[in-house]
């Protein structure tokens, strides 16, 4: 499936279930207004993970699949999308489930192919490190993880602390808590069992600066 194919796919897929989902999410500016980061993952994508077998995505921290529908459209893969906007488990088209999921306080997820966690680091509270060994341990051996970055730099620090200290009381606050800098982000990937395979860098004009995006593949233990 090319780009401009995929991306009528998803433009389709948001306004249909537009009902269903947290509207500031879903809002439609808010996916034009980061197009420039969503052609630059369906690219990474296709270039990496075409020839992958995908059969099972976590899509962890929105309630509409932007990225994860990809697999559904090309692999026919189950796609899960957990956030905390989210009440309950409904599922949006035959394969593709939307339920409710915390960051924060995170549960253990079955093993998945592929775990997606993009536009959502920043906004979490928690300590972002207890919140990067739930994503790992959810990724299947020799399966992958994709996160996203971004670079302004705002509070770029302090990512093993829970962050204020009142977050149980978080409510989902759209706000950024901690973003990073190119070398935060690439340190926060330095993971044991995990290596970078690719790493994009692209300016959005709804954020004002640089998202980064990196895919990394876990390694098959022993």
């Amino acid at each position: 499936m090319d780009v401009e194919t995929y991306l009528k796919e998803i433009r389709e897929f948001a306004v249909a279930h537009k009902h269903a989902t947290d509207l500031y999410v879903h809002d439609v500016g808010y996916f034009e207004g980061h197009l420039p980061r969503f052609v630059a993952t369906i690219e990474i994508f296709k270039e990496h993970l075409d020839s992958e077998s995908i059969k099972t995505v976590h899509d962890l921290g929105t309630d509409v699949p932007f990225a994860s529908l990809y697999f559904k459209r090309t692999q026919d893969a189950e796609v899960n999308c957990g956030c905390v906007d989210n009440r309950g488990t409904v599922e949006l088209e035959p394969g593709v489930f939307r339920f409710h999921y915390n960051l924060n306080t995170p549960s253990k997820l079955k093993h998945a192919d592929l775990v997606i966690c993009t536009e959502c680091l920043e906004h979490l509270p928690s300590n972002l490190y207890r919140v990067r060994q739930v994503l790992c341990e959810a990724v299947r051996d020799r399966g992958f993880l994709f996160l996203s970055f971004p670079l302004i730099g705002t509070n770029a620090k302090d990512y093993h602390l829970d962050y204020p200290n009142d977050w149980k009381d978080w409510n989902g606050s759209h706000e950024h808590i901690r973003e990073f800098t190119v070398q935060t982000a690439r340190d926060f990937c330095l993971v044991s069992g995990f290596r970078v395979i690719a790493e994009k860098i692209t300016f959005t004009k709804a954020y004002g600066g640089d998202i980064m995006n990196v895919l990394l593949k876990k390694e098959l233990y022993s």
